[in-house]
């Protein structure tokens, strides 16, 4: 949640989640450290909740807005 109170906007979450949680690379080339420290690519199960939360959190609980914004993210 740590990216979240940083963030002033769904906007900024997102290329902060970006940046530093996903390697696109890992797709094409299997790299076990790259994986090991935590940085592989966006199929993993384990980011959906807290992307949900993270977004349900930035958009205050709005179910509505929490659906676009969700949309928008990617997922």
């Amino acid at each position: 949640m740590a990216k979240v109170e940083e963030s002033d906007s769904i906007d900024e979450f997102t290329v902060s989640f970006y940046d530093s949680m996903l390697n696109w690379r890992s797709i094409i080339v299997w790299d076990r450290e790259e994986y090991l420290a935590g940085r592989n690519h966006s199929f993993s199960p384990l980011k959906i909740g807290p992307v949900v939360t993270a977004i349900l959190d930035l958009t205050d609980g709005d179910p509505n807005r929490s659906i676009v914004e969700g949309t928008s993210f990617g997922r």
